[in-house]
């Protein structure tokens, strides 16, 4: 609960800092008050102690729905993750009824069904070889940073399978680890080209399109943000391709 962090007047037994060692995750429910968002994510913060925090249940119950949704926004800092409270009436039953509660679940059911958009992977990538989620990160894609975690090796083939209508509305970001500072090949990008052009673009942070992409590179990790150009490029059946021969 909200009130387990350990604060005068409310030690629960189950604080946080104390018991997260043999945990996978923590879970809290938090409801946030109105003119009190910053008190609400005070609260967060104090389950953001190494391990992933999901908000078990919540909803706009002692503030306004725009109050709501800049707790939402905030929290997705310290966040795994949501889940709204429901009583599991279904949303064209809640339309036809007359009752103020059905009115307000509604209300919140299309609020949580918009914003969920948000947070899902903008694209949906295929691995063929040489490739997969990053074992330096416990996800493959980061919705509060809008970033994917991959790992590369050899020689590696990655491909898009879908992408979202509104690409253009996302932050997009691939942050690649396996790669050498000195490849034999660098990272490119084959686009899907319906005119059936022949088409590639280098992603090598010593050469690139500086009006479609952003790259770096340190600690050995490969940055690359995609500029609103560089998005026109991701279609589905596009590919990248890494080839490294150095490594045995």
């Amino acid at each position: 609960m909200d009130w387990s962090l350990d604060r005068p007047g409310l030690t629960s037994g189950f604080v946080p800092k104390e018991i997260h060692e043999p945990l996978d995750f923590l879970c809290v429910h938090l409801y946030p008050k109105t003119n009190q968002i910053s008190q609400a994510i005070e609260t967060l913060q104090g389950f953001n102690i190494g391990k992933p925090v999901l908000i078990e249940e919540t909803f706009p119950l002692e503030c306004t729905l725009r109050e709501f949704d800049a707790f939402v926004e905030q929290s997705r800092r310290f966040a795994a993750g949501w889940l709204g409270f429901y009583w599991g009436k279904p949303p064209d039953d809640l339309r036809k009824s007359r009752q103020m509660a059905d009115a307000i679940m509604l209300k919140w059911l299309d609020y949580f069904e918009k914003k969920s958009r948000s947070f899902l992977p903008p694209i949906e990538f295929e691995f063929k070889q040489g490739c997969g989620p990053s074992p330096n990160s416990p996800w493959l894609f980061d919705p509060r940073e809008q970033t994917y975690h991959i790992g590369f090796k050899g020689i590696a083939r990655l491909m898009i399978r879908s992408v979202a209508d509104d690409l253009s509305q996302h932050r997009l970001v691939l942050r690649i680890s396996g790669m050498l500072d000195s490849p034999e090949g660098p990272l490119i990008l084959y686009p899907s080209n319906p005119t059936g052009k022949a088409e590639s673009f280098s992603l090598d942070v010593r050469n690139y399109d500086k009006e479609r992409f952003r790259i770096e590179r340190k600690d050995g990790i490969t940055t690359i943000e995609f500029l609103p150009k560089g998005k026109e490029l991701l279609r589905s059946g596009a590919w990248f391709q890494y080839v490294d021969y150095y490594r045995k």
